[in-house]
């Protein structure tokens, strides 16, 4: 007989039989469910939280003469645009 032993954050669940057991592989395939959802929101979140790390790291550091020029020509660009 192959048993489980389930751990979750919320200690809610415990030893369950798979095969014998259909309220708790009801509740297993309700987590399974719900962590579908969830993937898809937490690997949004850790990306962006990753990519704001990036910036603030590369914004770090102050500018130097030609990326400040770089950046007073995309801006001036912009302000001559007519979609501005």
């Amino acid at each position: 007989m192959l048993t489980g032993k389930m751990v979750f954050a919320s200690g809610q669940y415990g030893d369950f039989d798979i095969f014998h057991d259909v309220d708790g592989l009801m509740r297993l395939r309700a987590v399974c469910r719900e962590a579908l959802e969830l993937l898809p929101r937490l690997a949004f979140y850790l990306g962006e939280k990753e990519r704001v790390r990036k910036f603030q790291e590369a914004t770090s550091q102050p500018l130097d003469s030609e990326a400040g020029q770089v950046i007073a020509e995309i801006i001036q660009e912009k302000l001559d645009s007519d979609q501005f």
